[in-house]
């Protein structure tokens, strides 16, 4: 499990940047709004990860 919030995670991270890219050229792009379920993904797989290790 933690391995797919890891990697939705990563895929928003990756959104980001391109959002970031994006407004440095005034370009007007629609991802915007799916970048802090990214964010979120990627903290329940860090949430995931180390509640595994700590039943370990």
């Amino acid at each position: 499990m933690d391995r797919l919030f890891f990697a939705l995670g990563s895929l928003s991270a990756l959104i980001a940047v391109a959002l970031g890219a994006f407004a440095a050229h005034g370009l007007k792009a629609r991802l915007g709004a799916i970048t802090p379920f990214g964010g979120a993904a990627f903290l329940a797989g860090w949430l995931c990860l180390a509640w595994a290790a700590w039943k370990a």
